[in-house]
């Protein structure tokens, strides 16, 4: 029988236990099970509580700090990352547990390791509840030759600073994940679009400022949540000019401001975006 996911990393795990650190035969195992996790099809990820939308269930990597050392915390497989909820009582209020799935291929995947190092957060805890890995961020960006080119400051710039007693500040923050399983209710549902629609006149004068179209639409995207409208820009090239000139932050922020007046129940987040930015050069997959 095909041995699990799970049971090959705890097959390696328990190799690497009895290794001495700093031989090659240690040095060799531990790149080997780097490259195993970045191999796989995905990894489930502890979400923060006291981050999270409570309304579309989306959040951010949870972040402690075990012996002092900031840490993420990854799981190869749901039944084991649930279990580590349960067992720290870090639970939503239904009971359910905070836990999101990055697939190898989503931007999440790609850049969680990234972000994470760029926050001070050096440290990613593998599998804890079974035979565990403590890895280091830096590690797993470099042995698997992660793209270091959407980062503010690459790994040896920031390695230089720490060197100096120096902790870079970074204005970044992880994308949002969904959680596992999460569905948002219809009566919540039809509130987002009821308030939404309340405020549509008024945000799209602001977004035709910006030489934008409001399309109203709903969908779900996943590790972005339930989206209520996509601005639309006439070419590609318009849309990345407002990309490049932050106009897309002036609009999140007149998308809320719009919202704010009608919003009696307090249910939007304006930590998480509800809009799209798309071109019409490109598909539209919009529900009406």
């Amino acid at each position: 029988m095909e041995r699990t996911i799970r049971e090959q990393f705890s097959d390696m795990a328990v190799v690497l236990s009895i290794k001495e650190p700093g031989t090659k035969g240690f040095a060799s195992l531990y790149a080997e099970m780097l490259e195993f996790l970045n191999k796989l099809d995905g990894l489930y990820v502890i979400l923060a509580t006291d981050y999270m939308d409570k309304t579309r269930g989306l959040s951010v990597p949870l972040a402690l700090k075990p012996n002092g050392q900031p840490s993420i915390y990854v799981f190869t497989d749901l039944e084991l990352a649930k279990k580590w909820c349960h067992h720290y009582h870090h639970l939503m209020k239904d009971n359910k547990e905070p836990v999101g799935y990055l697939k190898s291929s989503d931007r999440e995947f790609l850049h969680l390791f990234q972000t994470a190092y760029q926050l001070g957060i050096y440290k990613c805890i593998v599998n804890e509840g079974d035979r565990m890995l403590a890895l280091n961020i830096a590690d797993m960006i470099q042995i698997n030759n992660l793209s270091q080119s959407s980062m503010v400051l690459d790994i040896k710039t920031i390695e230089n600073y720490l060197k100096q007693n120096k902790i870079p500040k970074i204005m970044i923050r992880f994308h949002s994940v969904a959680v596992v399983d999460f569905e948002i209710s219809k009566e919540n549902k039809d509130y987002l679009n009821d308030v939404a629609d309340k405020a549509f006149k008024e945000f799209s004068e602001i977004v035709n400022g910006f030489g934008g179209t409001v399309i109203k639409g709903c969908k779900h995207i996943e590790n972005e949540g339930y989206k209520l409208a996509t601005i639309l820009f006439e070419t590609k090239n318009d849309l990345l000019e407002n990309i490049k000139n932050k106009n897309y932050l002036a609009i999140e922020k007149a998308f809320f401001e719009s919202i704010e007046k009608y919003d009696t129940e307090k249910l939007f987040d304006n930590r998480y975006s509800y809009i799209r930015f798309e071109a019409k050069e490109q598909t539209t997959d919009v529900e009406e």
